[in-house]
C-alpha cells in the first residue's frame, strides 16, 4: 500500500494499492451509520482503508469537481480507478447524483437507519454545527416537518417538502437502483449492528477478500460530537406514530 495524488486541480494524497480491483464508494442519509460501516470494512480486511475521501462539494479537495455534471463525476470516478484507489469514498448524495455515470468499475454500499433514530441523531448534529446546516429547530417535531435549507440542500436532486420527504427519497433512490444494478449494495443499521459477523462475512463477498477481523470498530473512532438535545417522552411517542408508515424500513 503507498499514497498518491490525485490531480484535480488540487494536490490530494489517497492511498492506492495494487489490490483494488473496484472503486468502493459508501453513500447514506447523514447520520446512518456512515463511518460506523466505513471502519468496519477498513477494519475486516487490508485492501480498503480508512483515509476517506468525501465526496463533497463543501470540501475543499473536492472544490473542483461539478457534482452537477455528469463528465466531471465520470471524470473523478475514473481517476480514482485507473490509481487503484484505496481509500473508502464517502457521499450523503441523492442517487440521480450517480444515475447517468459509468458504474461497472465501482462498487457501492448504502446503508441506512429507521427514521427516528437517523434524524433524531441529525436534529442533534444541525443544532451542533456553528454554521447554517440546515434548520435548527428547538423541537424534534417541527425539525422532522421543517423543509430542507442551508448547506444540506447539496445532497439533494430537488427542493423537498421536509426533512423526513428527504431522507425517504434518499433511502429509496438507493434501493430502487439496487433492483437495477447488482454492484449496489444494501445494509441496514440494524443488521449491522446485531448481526455483525454475518455481515461482515457479506463486505467480504462482496469485495472477493478475506476477512482479516471480526472485531467492531470502536465506538470513538465514529461518534463525532455529544447529543445535547433531548426530546420529551410525550413528543417520542408522537413523532414514532407518526413514522409508523416507515416501520419496514427498521
Amino acid at each position: 500500500m503507498s499514497k498518491q495524488i490525485l490531480t484535480n486541480g488540487k494536490n490530494i494524497s489517497i492511498d492506492v494499492n495494487n489490490k483494488v480491483k473496484k472503486t468502493v464508494i459508501i453513500v447514506s442519509h447523514e447520520r446512518s451509520g456512515t463511518h460506523f460501516l466505513m471502519n468496519s470494512i477498513s477494519k475486516c480486511q487490508d485492501t480498503y482503508t480508512n483515509n476517506w475521501f468525501d465526496f463533497d462539494p463543501n470540501v475543499s479537495h473536492s472544490s473542483n469537481v461539478n457534482f452537477y455534471f455528469k463528465d466531471s463525476v465520470q471524470n473523478l470516478c475514473d481517476q480514482m480507478y485507473s490509481m487503484k484507489c484505496s481509500s473508502i469514498i464517502k457521499s450523503h448524495h441523492h442517487y440521480k447524483f450517480f444515475k447517468d455515470i459509468d458504474k461497472k468499475n465501482i462498487i457501492f454500499f448504502y446503508i441506512y437507519r429507521n427514521p427516528y433514530d437517523t434524524l433524531k441523531s441529525f436534529w442533534n448534529y444541525i443544532n451542533y454545527l456553528n454554521w447554517w446546516e440546515g434548520p435548527k429547530n428547538t423541537t424534534f417535531k417541527d425539525f422532522v416537518y421543517s423543509e430542507p435549507e442551508g448547506m444540506m440542500m447539496r445532497y439533494q436532486n430537488g427542493q423537498e417538502n421536509s426533512i423526513l420527504s428527504r431522507w425517504e427519497n434518499n433511502v429509496n433512490s438507493w434501493i430502487n437502483a439496487s433492483r437495477q444494478h447488482k454492484n449496489i449494495h444494501i445494509f441496514k443499521y440494524s443488521d449491522l449492528k446485531n448481526n455483525y459477523a454475518s455481515q461482515i462475512d457479506r463486505i467480504s463477498k462482496i469485495l472477493n477478500c478475506d476477512v482479516q477481523t471480526y472485531e467492531k470498530p470502536e465506538r470513538n473512532n465514529y461518534l463525532k460530537y455529544d447529543a445535547k438535545l433531548k426530546v420529551s417522552s410525550d413528543e417520542e411517542n408522537l413523532v414514532r406514530y407518526l413514522l409508523r408508515r416507515y416501520n419496514h424500513l427498521n
